[in-house]
């Protein structure tokens, strides 16, 4: 079974049928969007690299079908914060599939690691963003949630910066400012209405992309298993701190018996 499954010892729902699995559909989860109700069935154990990417191979195949629906003239560029995320460069993939330009933005320490994907144009570290050059037809995809690093896109683009959207937080510690940014106003990208919209187009469409782009994340992503509970407090901290190895996809599995009491 895949879906947000909560890390626990029992699961209870309520469950109704849908042609891949089942819809958890007890009443006090009504109000939530239907992504998160959700539960797909699966093989035996799964590939372990879907298993860490599909949901976030989803969202970048949502802002891909977004970003397509604009005028060519209009998305020509895409500028992507946290370029070494898992879902920046599934994103990176696709729209270099439509031969859109991708230019990755990342930390110093992951320049290089993030340029030997082959998925971007260019890279740039934060500190060289006074390098982008403008562009007629530039979109800016924030995967980082720093203002900051936002507003230092909006100004060095100003009027050739012709969308702005705001996807994830990685930088989850950043200061933000809520002064008015030049350019286009930022738009917030939720996933799970993207998915209620697209409906079976998207289950129709992700079959085919993640074919294409799962030789890639095997070649680019290696699992790392973690069985003790120790073990997770050290990655879910190094995780909040931007310490985590980009390369890697963690699954974690933890034996109910082996819980210290």
């Amino acid at each position: 079974m895949f879906g947000l499954v909560p890390m626990g010892t029992h699961f209870t729902v309520r469950p109704a049928a849908h042609p891949l699995g089942f819809v958890e559909a007890a009443s006090h989860r009504a109000e939530f969007a239907r992504a998160y109700n959700q539960y797909l069935t699966v093989a035996g154990e799964g590939d372990e690299t879907g298993l860490v990417l599909r949901p976030l191979f989803v969202t970048s195949l949502l802002l891909d079908l977004l970003l397509s629906e604009e005028e060519p003239d209009r998305a020509q560029t895409a500028i992507l914060t946290s370029a070494s995320s898992k879902t920046a460069y599934g994103l990176a993939h696709l729209l270099r599939e439509r031969t859109v330009q991708t230019i990755g933005l990342t930390s110093a320490g992951r320049l290089a690691w993030v340029e030997s994907l082959e998925l971007y144009d260019a890279v740039l570290a934060y500190h060289d963003l006074h390098d982008l050059r403008r562009q007629r037809g530039t979109v800016l995809v924030d995967f980082a949630g720093d203002r900051a690093i936002v507003r230092k896109v909006h100004e060095q683009l100003g009027e050739t910066l012709t969308r702005s959207l705001l996807v994830g937080f990685t930088h989850a510690q950043a200061e933000s400012d809520q002064a008015p940014l030049p350019g286009p106003t930022p738009e917030f990208f939720f996933a799970p209405d993207e998915i209620a919209r697209r409906g079976r187009e998207l289950e129709q469409r992700y079959a085919a992309a993640w074919e294409r782009f799962a030789p890639i994340a095997r070649r680019t992503m290696h699992i790392k298993r973690v069985t003790d509970g120790d073990q997770l407090v050290l990655l879910y901290q190094s995780l909040l701190e931007g310490r985590a190895d980009p390369a890697a996809g963690y699954v974690v599995s933890l034996d109910p018996a082996r819980r210290k009491s």
